[in-house]
């Protein structure tokens, strides 16, 4: 019956009725020329008995309004502002930093992040407004296999993230992964993101499915072939879910090492600060013979000591050979409270950076997790599956492609945690200022 309502929908030289019998059920289907509704008479103990099925595009279109519009301004949101912050970040990282591995791993990162943003997202747009009339098997198959892709991707790269930031923080005498090593690492990552995400080529594709409310009217929408349902899809998400599960852990015992190590370290900084700097300059101050306070005034005496011309004075201005040695001491307690104070920026700017690639893991599974729980709820249990869905209304389908969230978040992590990379779009924007006036004027 659903194949001849198909026929019947297609029909686009219709005046005003066409009619067909369905012989063995002994039921009369007519559609109007508008397609807008299907009438099925049906003779049953001697009397005809008609009934109106609504058309499946008026019903897909009022399940779209009802259903999925939330759906479509959370994800064109996370399409525009992800596309444009991966744009960015991956422009600016490349032309703008030197090659170093956070460089390496933030440009691949905002690649795939910007593949899921400009074409993994606006394929959910359409799949959810095509909820019973997805046919096209092309569309279905590529598009599946990119929102694996981007995901195993996104994920195994943060995985080698924080794996790559313990070896910095917690083995800092051990061996590091080096830049070359950096970029192979994330080439082999994409390799088998794309192995993983094979399987989705086969197992996907359009599928018929009952329209709600209306069992006798079958539509079709962009899901797993029921083939393959029972047995290899079953098989292939489990393991999906087990590589998840995994990478998940790994990211949250690194970071729990990682972050015990910059707790100990500002500690321990905090209780050098105060009293290490009050040593030294107590020792710059008994080299000058002059006594040199705890407060602001201390700071003053190290920035002129710090001064090469002051220096040369003073010098000139000692007779002894005690005070030229007690001179050269300070030079040398000078000297090492510049390179103290350049390894603490070192250690701020890496522990910048291990705490911005923290941020990003933690959104990227805090948008994963609920859709690993829907998952495997509706595996489980469909009905309470489809009672959570009730119950939360067009959230449930929010949660359930959550895992876009990181995508288009990440260029946002950068912006805020990161101040160099704000700079540097700054910087980028006048030059580009500069180019364009340039241009104008010329």
């Amino acid at each position: 019956m659903s194949l001849l309502l198909d026929e019947i929908s297609t029909q686009g030289d219709i005046e005003q009725w066409t009619t067909a019998f369905d012989q063995t059920a002994s039921t009369v289907l007519s559609a109007n020329a508008t397609n807008q509704y299907v009438v099925t008479t049906t003779w049953t103990s001697g009397s005809y008995v008609t009934d109106v099925i609504p058309d499946l595009y008026k019903l897909e279109s009022e399940k779209f309004l009802d259903k999925y519009i939330p759906v479509v301004v959370y994800l064109t949101l996370l399409c525009v502002v992800g596309a444009i912050g991966n744009a960015h970040a991956f422009l600016v990282y490349l032309y703008r930093y030197k090659t170093s591995n956070h460089k390496i791993f933030v440009v691949w990162l905002a690649a795939v992040d910007f593949i899921a943003c400009s074409l993994s997202i606006p394929f959910e747009i359409m799949d959810a407004r095509h909820s019973y009339t997805f046919t096209s098997v092309s569309a279905c198959k590529i598009f599946r296999f990119l929102n694996h892709f981007v995901v195993l991707c996104s994920g195994l790269l943060l995985g080698i993230i924080a794996v790559e930031r313990y070896r910095k923080a917690c083995v800092p005498m051990g061996r590091q992964l080096s830049a070359k090593e950096a970029k192979y690492s994330c080439m082999i990552t994409v390799i088998v993101s794309i192995a993983l995400s094979i399987p989705a080529l086969i197992v996907y594709g359009p599928t018929s499915k009952p329209v709600d409310n209306f069992p006798e009217l079958v539509g079709s929408d962009c899901t797993v072939y029921s083939s393959y349902k029972k047995t290899f899809f079953k098989i292939y998400s489990s393991f999906l879910l087990l590589l998840c599960t995994i990478i998940f852990i790994v990211c949250v015992v690194t970071y729990t090492f990682i972050g015990r190590v910059l707790y100990r370290q500002m500690k321990f900084r905090r209780a050098s600060q105060t009293t290490l700097p009050k040593q030294r300059l107590t020792s710059l101050s008994s080299c000058k013979g002059g006594p040199i306070s705890s407060d602001g005034g201390a700071t003053t005496t190290l920035k002129k000591e710090d001064n090469s011309a002051h220096i040369h004075d003073e010098e000139s201005s000692y007779g002894d050979h005690h005070n030229r040695k007690s001179l050269s001491r300070s030079l040398s307690t000078v000297s090492a409270i510049k390179m103290s104070a350049k390894k603490l920026k070192i250690f701020d700017r890496s522990k910048q950076i291990t705490f911005m690639f923290l941020v990003a893991t933690a959104i990227s599974y805090a948008g994963y997790l609920p859709h690993l729980v829907l998952i495997i709820i509706q595996g489980i249990s469909r009905p309470t599956y489809e009672d959570i869905s009730v119950s939360i209304g067009s959230f449930s389908a929010i949660l359930i492609r959550g895992y876009f969230l990181s995508n288009a978040t990440n260029p946002l992590v950068y912006c805020f945690l990161d101040d160099r990379f704000r700079r540097e779009c700054k910087k980028m924007y006048a030059q580009l200022k500069h180019c364009f006036d340039l241009k104008r004027f010329h």
